[in-house]
Formats: structure tokens, sequence, C-alpha cells
């Protein structure tokens, strides 16, 4: 059963402070009467808290998803969802290129000196879970010591 509302009905509910929307969702979705749809008062929620972070977040242009993601599963706090910048994709890159390596300029450094290739040394933090002084200052095996020591671990 549709039921129509008419537009001087319409006028009466914004005259008393009720969006159109608002009459329709009363009427056809709650199922109350279209007297009591356009002359009952709408409810205003109070302000929160959360409400002045979302504004803000708004403010600083980080949509509202992203707000609640923040807070929700990164456990940021409400001031730094709302207040910290959207990185752009080259800033995402940069960071995540900037903390792959454990090692820093000084150790590649060390790592040349020591004559000890980068992927070994990797292999070896990353791996087998030497420290990285450990990784880049000890030597690499010849094969003969390597097959030396391969011999002595079987006995």
């Amino acid at each position: 059963m549709t039921i129509y509302i008419t537009p001087d009905e319409y006028d009466i509910a914004e005259l008393n402070g009720i969006s159109m929307k608002m009459v329709n969702v009363r009427v056809r979705e709650r199922g109350w009467c279209k007297r009591r749809a356009i002359t009952t008062p709408v409810r205003f929620q109070r302000k929160t808290e959360e409400d002045e972070w979302l504004a803000l977040s708004e403010e600083n242009n980080i949509p509202r998803d992203t707000y609640l993601r923040r807070i929700r599963d990164y456990g940021w706090s409400k001031q730094e969802a709302a207040t910290r910048p959207i990185m752009t994709r080259e800033q995402l890159a940069i960071n995540l290129n900037a903390n792959r390596s454990a090692f820093t300029a000084e150790d590649y450094e060390v790592m040349e000196r020591n004559g000890i290739p980068r992927g070994v040394a990797s292999n070896r933090v990353n791996t087998y879970g030497w420290s990285v002084r450990e990784a880049i200052t000890t030597p690499v095996m010849s094969r003969s010591e390597a097959s030396k020591f391969g011999r002595r671990k079987k006995k």
C-alpha cells in the first residue's frame, strides 16, 4: 500500500522544521500516521566530543572513513587521527623504502671494506638472526672453509 503525502503536508512539515526526507522515513518506513509525522518535532542529537573531532578531520581533508579506521584499526588517538595529514603515494613509497633496510649507510661502508656482499649480510640478519654488527664484520667463508665446517658438523 502506497501512502500519498501531499505537497501541502510537506509544506506544513517544513514549517515545523521537518525535512521531506524525514517525513517519508516516518510514514513509509516507521509506519507513523501522516499527521504525527508532519507535526512531531525532530529530536536533535547532542553534539559529542566525537562530532568535534570528526568536524576537525573534515577541515583537514581527512575522510570520515579514514578517521574512523585510524582509531578503530590502528589504535590512533582521536587528535592524531583528525590532524595527521594523509600521505600521498609518493610519500608512502619513500617511507616504506626508507624503513626496509636493517642497515645504515655506515653499515654499507663497513660491508664494502670487509668484502661482504649486501645479500649475504641481509641473509645473516633476516634469515639466521644475526646482529647487524656481527653480520657486517664476520668475514665470508671460502669454499674450502665452508666444506671443512660442513664435514665437522656431520661427525
